[in-house]
């Protein structure tokens, strides 16, 4: 029986890192370059989130200040934004089950759930104030152009989901197709 030393667990560690990295780059028929362009939509995604979080929480904030509870919708999206960022960055480093990309296309519907919400409230807006039920004051000026503006940064993180979904989707069929024909996708 061999004892285990530092160095083997070492070497181990390295091993399996190594057969990690092999997985990323294998990751699509593009290679490397498949990693980096899933490295850049899950960036996007962590970055168009954290811009929701901002242009929502100003909302949140406003109706805390005015002594009212926040509107459900507007929670909703930050709690989204931040669950999407956390995933993002979950989703940032390889992930071996590839069955991920149903949880990125749940994500794109709840994205569209959000722009659907906003939009109704916001886009149709014809006139420079939107009141809705429960709210104190109507929302007026800088921060309906805001709001409507964010509309369509819901609609930037469906599609992202969306991209990401599909490509997920590619990747885990491409990898079952291999491997019922007995080829290793992981290999070079």
């Amino acid at each position: 029986m061999t004892a285990t030393t530092p160095a083997n667990t070492n070497t181990a560690m390295v091993n399996r890192f190594n057969h990690d990295v092999q997985m990323a780059a294998s990751d699509s028929r593009f290679g490397l370059f498949g990693v980096i362009v899933r490295m850049f939509l899950r960036f996007f995604q962590i970055i168009m989130a954290v811009t929701v979080i901002g242009l929502y929480t100003v909302d949140i904030a406003r109706a805390r200040q005015l002594g009212a509870s926040a509107d459900p919708a507007w929670i909703f999206a930050v709690s989204l934004a931040s669950a999407s960022a956390a995933l993002a960055i979950f989703c940032f480093w390889p992930v071996k089950a590839f069955i991920w990309f149903l949880v990125d296309l749940i994500f794109m519907l709840l994205w569209l759930i959000v722009f659907g919400l906003f939009a109704a409230i916001y886009r149709t807006a014809k006139d420079q104030k939107v009141t809705k039920p429960g709210w104190h004051k109507p929302m007026e000026g800088p921060s309906l152009i805001r709001m409507k503006h964010a509309v369509w940064v819901d609609m930037v993180n469906a599609v992202l989901w969306f991209i990401t979904g599909v490509w997920g989707a590619i990747q885990f069929w491409r990898n079952r197709k291999l491997a019922r024909a007995g080829i290793n996708a992981y290999e070079d």
